[in-house]
């Protein structure tokens, strides 16, 4: 039986995508320190729902060393540098990290790099309960 070629190329990268992560580890997240080295100046801006409380777009570093990620606006915020996990391969990331901060709360990240830009989603659940929501993109340096 004959397949189309997008489809075979859509499903080969997905179990190529599978294979790596039962040999990374049984989570399937790398732990080490895989992103070191990595900056990028990214933009923030909130959801909807975000924007309707008053959050506003702001422009945020974001940097990963010696197995920790760190955001200079959340830093600031009292989020110390966590531990970050993911995986990569040869041109593109996934990254996840929680930060947390004993009076501020949560901050969850979520991202890609893909060649020279890294995209992803932030959520912040505050210590009040309240829940933010943005998008992050930016040029890898």
């Amino acid at each position: 039986m004959l397949c189309r070629t997008g489809t075979f190329a859509y499903l080969h990268a997905v179990v190529r995508r599978i294979s790596r992560i039962i040999q990374v580890s049984p989570q399937g997240w790398r732990r080490a320190a895989f992103l070191d080295g990595t900056r990028s100046k990214v933009k923030v801006v909130p959801d909807k729902m975000a924007a309707d409380k008053g959050e506003k777009e702001y422009t945020d570093t974001i940097s990963f060393s010696k197995g920790k990620f760190s955001s200079s606006t959340f830093l600031a915020r009292g989020f110390k540098p966590a531990d970050y996990r993911g995986e990569a391969e040869e041109n593109e990331a996934e990254f996840e990290v929680e930060q947390t901060s004993d009076t501020n709360g949560v901050v969850t990240w979520q991202g890609e790099i893909r060649a020279k830009n890294v995209v992803g989603r932030l959520t912040w659940k505050k210590k009040d309960g309240t829940s933010l929501s943005y998008n992050f993109d930016g040029p890898k340096k």
